[in-house]
């Protein structure tokens, strides 16, 4: 069993990217994710919001994400 050929996403890179590149007004500022603890849970902290509605300045915030859907791929080749 050869585990030198497997592949991981880097989660914290990919959705710190992706909020950068949508421009989001409260931007993900960091990621919390341990594949090998639990590979379906994601904690996001968000940056400092400028002002409420009520014009009220706002603190960061976290959110969870969990990932119910996951699939493996294991190179077989595929049949016509």
């Amino acid at each position: 069993n050869n585990n030198s050929n497997k592949i991981i996403a880097d989660r914290r890179f990919n959705i710190i990217s992706m909020s950068n590149a949508y421009n989001q007004l409260t931007p993900v500022q960091s990621v919390e994710w341990d594949p090998r603890k639990d590979p379906t849970r994601l904690s996001l902290e968000f940056g400092a919001q400028p002002v409420a509605d009520d014009m009220r300045p706002l603190g960061p915030r976290r959110g969870e994400v969990f990932i119910s859907a996951r699939q493996a791929e294991f190179g077989r080749p595929m049949e016509n």
